[in-house]
Formats: structure tokens, sequence, C-alpha cells
């Protein structure tokens, strides 16, 4: 686990190394409409399933281009979403470290498990570090209240039973909406704005209103 942190954070780094450098390392590709973006695969972005570690899920790469939380996530991209449980692919989960989704509560920094892709996957991992707040209680999978049944690879509470420790399930919370209007390089990130290409299994392109700045 130490070691696969450890290269996820080294990853890290030389995408950052790169955004300050106006360029990308060596193995990584830049992505059109998103600057100081670094990964070994653009397509990978915005495809509709997470990819719950940096490269990907890092501002700089819009959070793997919104697949990470489960407002931003487009569901007429390649994985929708929504993959089941008996597909070719998977598991896909959502590690949501956007601060201005209504899911977000994760703390990336505490949240040291793994993997990831476990975190809203439908199934609660009881241990290993995944119930806990820092890891948003396995993302809600632990509570019949907050396991959600559209967005889940399993079938929640079927094989992993619940294990509800979060003390707010089964109570009405208040979350911010999301103001998408500020933040990122290229200006714009309002998902209403991105335009899914149908060719292949993730293309993508960003796409500016006339009220929103220009890419640089």
């Amino acid at each position: 686990q130490q070691q696969q942190q450890q290269q996820q954070e080294d990853s890290e780094e030389e995408a950052i190394q790169g955004e300050e450098q106006g360029t990308c390392p060596e193995g990584l590709q830049s992505v059109d409409g998103l600057p100081g973006c670094c990964v070994p695969e653009p397509n990978y972005l915005g495809d509709g399933a997470c990819d719950p570690w940096a490269p990907y899920n890092t501002e700089s790469c819009a959070f793997d281009l919104g697949d990470c939380c489960k407002d931003t996530c487009n569901k007429d991209s390649a994985y929708g979403c929504d993959t089941k449980e008996g597909g070719e692919y998977g598991p896909f989960g959502f590690f949501c470290i956007d601060t201005r989704s209504k899911y977000f509560g994760i703390d990336e920094a505490a949240c040291q498990v793994e993997n990831r892709e476990w975190i809203g996957d439908g199934g609660c991992d009881a241990d290993g570090g995944y119930n806990t707040p820092e890891c948003n209680f396995d993302g809600g999978d632990c509570c019949e209240d907050t396991c959600d049944p559209e967005f889940s690879f399993y079938t929640c509470g079927a094989n992993q039973p619940y294990s509800c420790v979060d003390p707010d399930a089964g109570k009405a919370r208040s979350m911010p909406l999301p103001d998408y209007h500020e933040g990122f390089e290229s200006g714009d990130f309002d998902p209403s704005f991105w335009s899914f290409v149908d060719t292949g299994d993730a293309q993508w392109e960003v796409e500016n209103d006339s009220d929103a700045p220009a890419a640089e």
C-alpha cells in the first residue's frame, strides 16, 4: 500500500513539475483545454469511470474531467457513471475530492486506503480504513440511507452487508450547490459546457459559451 501511494505521489509530482515548466514529463501527454494536465492516457478523462489517483483525479485535470463526483460525471460518456457488476469493466467508485461538489466529503490526505476505487462502489468496506470520517464512511456505502443504488457498481447491502457508523446517516443534510464558474486555468468548469464526442471510448472536447473566458 505504501509503495502504491509513493508511486502515485511521484506521478503527481512529475505532473506538477510539467505544469510549472509548461510541458509534460516523458510518458505523460498534455490535454487540450486543460493547461497543466499531464496524464498517461487522455481518453481516460471524462469517460464516466473515476480514475481515483493522480494525475487524473487532480485539480489540473478537472478531477478526472468530472468522473470522480456524481454531480459532475457525464452520463452520456462511454461508461455512463453507473456501470454495474457483471460487465467487463469495474469496479468503479467515486473518490470525490472536488470541494465544490455537493458530494465532497473525503479528506484526501487522511484517507489512506489501498483501493480508492472501492469508495462509493456500493459495497461496504467495513475494515481497512474505508469506513471512517476521513473517507466519508466508504463514500456512503456502509449505511442504507447513504448508499446510492443509482450510481453504485455493486448492489447496496447485498454481498457486503451494511456496517453503519456514520452519525449523520438518516438525518436531513443541507449541502451548498457547487459553483462551477470558478477555479480552473481553462476558464470554465461547468459540465454543461463540455461536449462529449461519440467516437472512441472516451473522446471529449471542452467548449466555452459566450459568457465564459476563452481557454488560453
